[in-house]
């Protein structure tokens, strides 16, 4: 997912936020990509951040892997006014 949100927000932040949500599907998520530009707005920036699912278990569902994307996407516009990049 890429993520529009302030400029000085820490990766830190964005990772304890996502931390707190508890998720036990979400194994691994990392930055891979920050971007600024012209297609960004003054002030912003863009957080590309690779998420990865799984359970020992079972095969996920792709509904439940969007339940969880909607969980951490809604956290991070609770907590830092963040929006989706599409």
């Amino acid at each position: 997912i890429a993520v529009l949100l302030d400029a000085d927000v820490l990766w830190r932040d964005v990772a304890a936020a996502v931390s707190d949500l508890e998720i036990p599907a979400l194994r691994r998520f990392v930055p891979f990509d920050t971007y600024t530009g012209e297609q960004i707005p003054k002030g912003k920036k863009s957080i590309a951040i690779r998420l990865r699912f799984g359970l020992d278990e079972r095969t996920l569902q792709s509904d439940e892997v969007d339940e969880a994307v909607d969980r951490i996407v809604g956290r991070l516009a609770e907590r830092f006014g963040a929006v989706l990049r599409k």
